[in-house]
């Protein structure tokens, strides 16, 4: 199966990290596909999220992801795992997928970011449950901002922008707008 990677993190031992693209039908890869393709990549399950454009992470221990098999996807925008096995999966259209990893420690997250999660601050809970779930703080992680879609293509009106500027102030990033 073809994967987008950043190369970056090529030889980080352990660590798979892409992102599938679309086919000749112009479809992305199924889940049931990449499900079929686990023991291929390494892993043993896959965590598989509703994803429903809010601020709700959960780690992999989490009772809310069940057994394996289950077919139950907790309603959720980002993933933090530490143990070997597990494939965090995002999905991603018009939205950015962000990719985190501990540089020092184990650990890694897979985070749906559209605007919506933003202003509810699902880049925040992530990096908040880093800290409170693996002992890893924001300084210690570094990120991958996978592709999306462009300016051209999908146009932001003003008050989305207003909306992604306020959620931004006071955390140091400047949105301009125009």
């Amino acid at each position: 199966m073809p994967l987008l990677r950043y190369e970056p993190w090529e030889d980080v031992p352990g660590l798979v990290q892409g992102v599938t693209v679309k086919d000749g039908d112009g479809c992305g890869v199924s889940f049931e596909r990449l499900n079929g393709e686990l023991p291929a990549l390494g892993f043993d399950k896959a965590a598989r999220l509703h994803q429903v454009h809010g601020s709700r992470v959960l780690d992999q221990d989490d009772k809310d992801f069940g057994q394996p098999g289950a077919g139950t996807y907790p309603d959720c925008d980002g993933v933090l795992g530490c143990r070997p096995g597990l494939l965090g999966v995002v999905s991603a259209a018009d939205c950015v997928p962000v990719f985190l990893r501990g540089r020092e420690a184990r650990v890694w997250g897979a985070v749906h970011a559209g605007w919506r999660g933003v202003v509810a601050g699902v880049l925040e809970e992530a990096l908040r449950m880093m800290g409170a779930c693996h002992g890893v703080m924001a300084r210690e992680l570094e990120l991958y901002l996978g592709p999306s879609i462009c300016g051209k293509c999908y146009r932001v009106g003003g008050d989305v922008a207003a909306r992604l500027a306020s959620a931004g102030r006071g955390s140091g990033v400047t949105v301009t707008t125009g």
